[in-house]
């Protein structure tokens, strides 16, 4: 079995190592992972169902959740140990993602709460080791509870009121934070910031709307940017041949089929 990491995935999908690490662009972080954390697991689903070698097509196949769990207990096999703890890691930060993305506060806090165990172990994340336990028992344990449902439902917030769009309320104000540094950096010399603040930041919302109002008007179309993972057939199978080759799943030294499905 050769593992070298997430690397030899990313460039088996098409993805090259210089379009992730882009100074520090956490969204494209997080959407490389979750790339990985989906190929790996529809490559272990279809070895599982035995059709691994067969050509990918856009119906997917169906297993049946009796049949998976007989599988699952069967298997065992430790050199496969690296592999399901960077599943395990790497589904905490998609899970966190798509909780975010729809809205779910107890899904996030839920994670958040085995991240806040996860962090006590890594020497390089002081802040997050110290702040994320203590937010946790705020919202949980420490706060009165309309005080805390209050607070919990102010997390997130969906800018456009799109179902599935929602982001983080200091994501919302680095939004409009960028706005200010807009008007301020095209109103010229003599631009006043005591005007800024008082009158401009409060009413940005305001300002875009006009702004969208006026682009309707004057005959434009304004689009709201939806960014979706899309796994292609091709990535698929040029994942899949890495797979195979490099035997990430480790069935070169078992018989076929006896540890993956249990059967002879």
């Amino acid at each position: 079995m050769d593992d070298l990491g997430v690397w030899r995935y990313l460039d088996a999908l098409g993805i090259s190592p210089d379009k992730v690490l882009q100074k520090k662009d956490f969204t494209k972080m997080i959407h490389a992972m979750e790339h990985v954390h989906e190929v790996t697991l529809h490559h272990c689903l279809r070895v599982v169902m035995e059709c691994d070698e067969d050509p990918l097509q856009e119906s997917l196949p169906v297993i049946s959740t009796p049949t998976w769990n007989s599988a699952a207990s069967k298997r065992e096999h430790p050199k496969l140990s690296n592999l399901l703890l960077r599943l395990q890691d790497f589904s905490t930060v998609v899970e966190a993602h798509r909780a975010m993305k729809a809205g779910d506060v107890g899904r996030l806090i839920n994670i958040w709460k085995m991240w806040s165990i996860m962090t006590q172990s890594l020497p390089g994340l002081k802040h997050y080791s110290a702040y994320l336990p203590r937010l946790v028992l705020m919202l949980t344990c420490i706060l009165p509870n309309d005080l805390a449902k209050l607070m919990r439902h102010n997390l997130l917030v969906s800018p456009s009121g799109r179902p599935n769009h929602f982001v983080a309320k200091d994501f919302l104000f680095e939004n409009h934070n960028y706005w200010l540094k807009y008007f301020f950096t095209r109103a010229g010399i003599g631009t006043q910031i005591d005007r800024l603040k008082k009158l401009f930041s409060s009413n940005i919302p305001l300002l875009k709307s006009m702004f969208q109002s006026l682009r309707k008007d004057t005959g434009g179309r304004h689009v709201q940017q939806s960014h979706r993972l899309m796994l292609k057939i091709r990535a698929l199978e040029r994942f899949t041949q890495m797979a195979q080759d490099n035997d990430i799943l480790d069935e070169i030294g078992s018989a076929r089929g006896i540890g993956i499905c249990g059967s002879e």
